[in-house]
């Protein structure tokens, strides 16, 4: 806060302080950019801590996710036979190196950037993998060429280990809990700019009324 001298309730110095007072109270900028010194005062943070978090801990067990998918595929490569499974297996691995950077650098660049366009594509990237996740535990229950008995060569030999499958259902919730904090975050971020948007409109209104009031007194002056 910029310091002002206090004064008498007259005289010098209460005129310069109540000057200093105003000189503060008002925003400054030119007449060109005066919805800009608005908008600069108003403006406030709607990052989304929470989705944030989720993001970090979640960029952190995508690693693990991946790591566990690899070694899946190292031991349980001489038995699977069925390309179902396979299928599944190299979907899993897109999703890890393919999918997951991408989608979580939409999560960043658009919670921290306050970015409309990112926010929409994280949660539409987030929903097309939760779904895929949830389709292929259902078709691990229901497909027949997907069971040990089908599509394995060596007996009791399972095509998807537990972990593989606790791997799946620990990274749908984390998908679960995104999507919930991601449209949170978008719908404010969408309310937020659509305010900025109007009050920018509203002072540049205000702007051109000034200046056209100037205008008209400077010809009236003139004449």
């Amino acid at each position: 806060m910029r310091p002002t001298r206090s004064g008498g309730s007259s005289g010098v110095g209460g005129r310069r302080s109540a000057a200093l007072r105003y000189q503060y109270q008002q925003p400054r900028h030119s007449p060109h950019h005066e919805g800009e010194g608005l908008l600069q005062m108003d403006r406030s943070i709607i990052c989304c801590v929470r989705l944030q978090t989720l993001l970090y801990f979640g960029y952190w067990y995508d690693i693990l996710y991946a790591f566990i998918h690899l070694m899946a595929v190292w031991y349980k490569w001489r038995w699977v036979t069925k390309w179902e499974a396979w299928g599944a297996i190299a979907g899993n691995l897109f999703l890890c190196f393919g999918v997951e950077p991408f989608r979580i650098f939409l999560g960043y660049s658009g919670n921290l950037g306050e970015g409309v366009a990112s926010m929409l594509l994280f949660v539409a990237v987030s929903a097309l993998c939760l779904a895929f996740l949830l389709g292929e535990v259902v078709a691990l229950v229901h497909v027949p060429e997907l069971q040990g008995s089908h599509c394995s060569s060596i007996e009791g030999k399972p095509c998807f280990l537990p972990i593989e499958r606790a791997a799946w259902c620990f990274r749908a919730t984390l998908y679960v809990f995104e999507l919930i904090f991601g449209i949170r975050a978008l719908v404010r971020l969408i309310r937020e700019q659509s305010a900025r948007f109007f009050m920018s409109l509203e002072a540049a209104d205000r702007t051109f009324q000034q200046e056209a009031s100037i205008g008209f007194l400077a010809s009236q002056a003139g004449g």
